[in-house]
């Protein structure tokens, strides 16, 4: 197959017999570079063009053997480039099981959980299959390592309880701390109703003791936050792994972040605000330390842990993202309607700082009430107008960030009935089986023309045999012989300490009511437990008998809660280091309390 290409001359020759552009001849060479145009491709006219094309004047020719003798390189690269494709879908396709397993492993490709949420008798949340550790450990399957996490989602909610209810008294571990948010976790994407990575969790700790349990941890150390910077920033750093779960945090963070937040004109109530982050902050100090704040030794992560949170910074709120971040289409309507109002009650709107991140929406909320109220001076009233929008707006906060008063952004607000035991539900009452019985006919009934002759038939009423009753009557577990010596003797231990520490003031209410509660039981167990009957013949009457042991039993569980809540108040309140006697008094109370607790 021949090819042409043309060149120009060298400026040696004379051009001034030739046209400006020179004739064209063409050079034939066995072999057709890439490129190269084919003279029968075009027209008789047509100039050949093309990368390979050269041209000449007059008779001289110049030729390209450098260029045909790279030729085949070319070729040689484009079909080993054109096999690429090929190889690489074989290869997929006969390591695709192997690849889809190491690809689980490696958390590249898992699959979503189902847990059962602790509280809640048994309702099953799906969450994504990355909450769990990175790396799948070898030899461990999908439903093993959901049953581990399974157990410290339910830790976690035993930690919560325990500590807001006041039973736990020794210090935070750093598994206590992991298995709390996972159980936080799982119960926000269960309130949100879809599965999220970046998340702050806003709690109700009006009396701080969830904080002053987090601050005992001895990986608590004190820090700096862009958030709320006046306030007391706290961080818990978890290095976990598969295998170190005692230290895992959700969808593989590394760090806790948590502050207070107290009660004041713009928060109603005591919070605190957890929040998970990939990297720590140990080198990025407060301005101001608190004294008495947690503290600990720097260790080899947390250089490079800080530098890390500085650079790369925290996780970016995306889609799925809840967090305390101000959403902005709030912020425009916000100032939207701040631009109608008059300067007085525009003034009223931007008090506390809004638009900040330790303002956002409960200051929005707070303010916007005022002003509707006509809480400030000297501000001509309102239009009609103006007023629809604000209580738009208000009703907007209300309807798609669930407890305004409280949030900073879109965080995920918990309230107490949240996070605590959901009540057994009652059971339902089953139908009552009517019993249709013969009766004799009377004359009003059937009449007189209507009675059936020969003699009337009756049906006698049955008598049960009191032997199918069992009327035996079973203890109440806070019967227990050994509880009830040990309520008596705190009983009388008690009398005696308050006879000598309460002379010249009233006893506190704590100690009367724990005293009161020892009394109450103690009346109980006084009591008979056989009931007054009333008797037809020599048998008892097995219904009253049945209702005397109900009653006596409910009396007892009643007793029960009342000891252990005054058990429970009695520690919260009384305990004090320097009351002579009252050391052993308190030993006793916090058994007892357990004791009862578990029945």
């Amino acid at each position: 197959m021949d090819h042409t290409s043309t060149v120009r001359t060298s400026p040696s020759i004379d051009i001034s017999r030739v046209p400006p552009q020179g004739p064209e001849i063409s050079i034939t060479t066995q072999d057709r570079p890439p490129g190269l145009v084919r003279r029968d491709d075009h027209d008789g006219g047509t100039i050949p063009t093309g990368s390979g094309t050269a041209r000449t004047q007059g008779s001289q020719e110049i030729s390209r053997p450098t260029q045909l003798e790279t030729q085949k390189k070319p070729h040689i690269l484009l079909r080993i480039l054109a096999a690429i494709p090929e190889i690489c879908a074989n290869i997929v396709l006969l390591g695709a099981p192997a690849l889809q397993k190491y690809m689980e492993s490696r958390g590249m490709a898992r699959e979503p959980y189902n847990f059962t949420l602790p509280g809640t008798h048994g309702r099953k949340v799906e969450v994504d299959g990355h909450i769990g550790p990175k790396k799948i450990p070898k030899g461990m399957t999908h439903d093993e390592v959901q049953a581990q996490l399974q157990d410290k989602i339910n830790a976690g909610h035993k930690v919560y309880e325990s500590v807001m209810n006041g039973t736990r008294t020794d210090g935070c571990t750093v598994d206590d701390v992991t298995n709390l948010m996972f159980f936080l976790q799982v119960r926000g994407e269960d309130q949100q109703g879809s599965c999220f990575k970046d998340g702050t969790f806003n709690l109700p700790d009006p009396d701080g003791k969830l904080r002053k349990f987090l601050d005992s941890c001895p990986e608590a150390y004190q820090r700096s936050s862009s958030l709320a910077p006046d306030e007391g920033h706290r961080g818990i750093d978890a290095y976990g792994s598969a295998k170190k779960k005692d230290q895992l945090l959700p969808h593989h963070m590394k760090t806790l972040h948590y502050f207070s937040v107290p009660q004041s004109e713009t928060m109603p109530e005591g919070r605190i605000i957890l929040k998970m982050e990939r990297n720590g902050k140990f080198y990025s100090r407060p301005k101001v330390s608190d004294p008495d704040g947690p503290s600990r030794q720097s260790n080899r992560h947390d250089l490079g842990a800080t530098m890390k949170h500085v650079f790369k910074g925290t996780v970016k709120p995306g889609e799925q993202s809840f967090t305390e971040h101000l959403p902005p289409a709030v912020k425009h309507e916000y100032r939207e309607i701040m631009r109608y109002l008059p300067p007085e009650a525009r003034a009223e709107m931007e008090r506390n700082g809004p638009f900040t991140r330790e303002g956002g929406i409960r200051v929005m909320h707070e303010n916007a009430n005022r002003v509707l109220a006509g809480a400030y001076d000297g501000a001509p009233e309102l239009t009609e107008e103006v007023m629809d929008k604000l209580k738009v707006f208000i009703n907007k906060l209300h309807e798609n960030y669930p407890d305004p008063q409280v949030r900073f952004g879109n965080e995920v607000v918990f309230s107490t009935d949240n996070l605590i035991s959901e009540p057994e539900p009652e059971p339902e009452p089953e139908p009552e089986i009517e019993v249709q019985r013969d009766e004799p006919p009377t004359l009003t009934s059937v009449g007189r023309q209507s009675l059936p002759p020969g003699p009337m038939l009756t049906s006698e009423p049955e008598m049960v045999p009191l032997s199918q009753f069992d009327l035996t009557y079973h203890p109440h577990p806070i019967e227990d012989e050994d509880l009830s010596g040990r309520l008596g003797k705190l009983g009388e231990d008690l009398q005696t300490w308050g006879e000598t520490t309460f002379t010249d003031e009233p006893a506190p209410r704590e100690h009367t009511r724990l005293t009161a509660a020892l009394t109450r039981y103690n009346e109980l167990m006084a009591q008979s437990v056989e009931p007054e009957l009333n008797l037809f013949g020599d048998d008892p009457d097995p219904d009253a008998v049945l209702e005397s042991h109900e009653q006596r039993k409910e009396a007892l569980e009643a007793s029960a809660r009342e000891l252990r809540e005054a058990l429970n108040g009695f520690m919260g309140r009384i305990r004090t280091d320097d009351e002579p006697g009252l050391e052993d008094i308190m030993g006793v109370v916090e058994q007892l309390h357990q004791d009862i607790s578990a029945l």
